[in-house]
């Protein structure tokens, strides 16, 4: 035998190939990358890890409602608050200055379609310095909540008009100031009713505003009191603040919450609309005819296929929808998704 062909007594031939188990041009997803800094992810693989400062990017960007496949809520809160106090203790006012995401970049906000009520929602909550749920507590940072004033304005872009004849009708009474919409603090219905208005009148090219106040001038209330109930136009412009809407609409003669008068009033005046909104925090019960019966009248008199939507800014079990007319829609309770649900019912054939 040649020398060539010699084998070595006890050693085999065959030559193991170690770089099957140390592969860095193709690796399980199930396995780190050999040499580098991969880390184990919430779904079982491995990925690389970003920073804190990125993780405060996507934070508010993104959020983390509702959790992902992997994660809950709960975790990713957790974690994202934890990256966001490092921050803070690394640089306070870079963080500052990175979530004013952000909040006054009006062309993030678009892509985002973060909705004006989301962004009143943030701002409320962060001014009052405490968690709704929870024992969590902070500092307002007045930067920060100039950022979301600020945003609240600018995300009237983010919403697309449906180009069709609004008339809002807003209950003014006094009782629109207590309570909470949505567990929000401070957002009372009267706050939330002028936002929405100002959403409207931003939006819709076609709109008219009108409050229930008492006719003769009185105040009174649900119940009418001092006068009659009546309409009032009310002039809020797409620039004006909230504070000063909110204002405007304080200062009207309080009138009893009639739901057929909506419907009456553009009657009367032959006014076109296709869609009827009414925002209040009680149901009607005052007036010679129902809500649905006016709204018909209103239907034969101006040959026009009106829907009508009432949004009761507190949940009280109530109804004045006709079963059988689906022109006619309740919205019992109010959040942020409210606004998509009254977009959609109106642009519905």
């Amino acid at each position: 035998m040649s020398d060539e062909h010699k084998q070595t007594p006890g050693l085999s031939n065959t030559r193991t190939d170690y770089s099957q188990h140390f592969n860095t041009r193709q690796t399980p997803q199930s396995e780190p990358i050999p040499g580098t800094s991969q880390v184990p992810n919430s779904g079982g693989g491995f990925s690389w890890a970003v920073d804190d400062w990125k993780r405060l990017d996507r934070f508010l960007v993104l959020g983390n409602e509702g959790g992902s496949y992997y994660a809950t809520e709960r975790e990713l809160t957790r974690e994202n608050a934890q990256a966001v106090l490092r921050c803070i203790q690394a640089n306070g006012p870079r963080v500052v200055q990175t979530v004013v995401t952000q909040l006054t970049n009006a062309e993030r906000l678009k892509r985002a379609r973060v909705h004006p009520i989301a962004l009143l929602a943030a701002l409320r909550t962060y001014q009052q310095g405490r968690s709704e749920r929870g024992s969590n507590t902070w500092t307002p940072v007045n930067q920060v909540v100039d950022a979301l004033d600020a945003a609240f304005y600018l995300a009237f872009g983010n919403i697309t008009p449906t180009n069709k004849r609004w008339l809002l009708a807003l209950d003014v009474s006094g009782s629109m100031d207590w309570g909470n919409i949505a567990g929000i603090p401070s957002l009372t219905p009267r706050i939330a009713s002028a936002a929405m208005a100002m959403i409207t009148a931003a939006t819709e090219p076609q709109h008219t505003i009108v409050g229930f106040t008492a006719a003769e001038g009185g105040f009174g209330g649900q119940w009418g009191g001092g006068g009659t109930s009546g309409l009032t136009p009310i002039a809020i412009g797409p620039r004006q603040r909230l504070d000063d809407v909110v204002k405007t609409v304080s200062a009207l003669p309080m009138g009893g919450t009639d739901c057929a008068l909506p419907m009456l009033w553009a009657a009367a005046r032959k006014v076109p609309v296709d869609v009827f909104v009414i925002y209040t925090d009680s149901e009607t019960w005052a007036g010679a005819v129902h809500p649905s019966q006016a709204l018909q009248q209103y239907r034969e008199k101006l040959g026009i296929a009106a829907k009508l939507v009432v949004v009761a800014m507190q949940s009280n079990g109530f109804t004045i929808a006709d079963p059988k007319d689906a022109g006619m829609l309740d919205v019992v309770g109010f959040d942020t998704a409210t606004p998509q649900v009254m977009s959609d019912f109106a642009m519905e054939s």
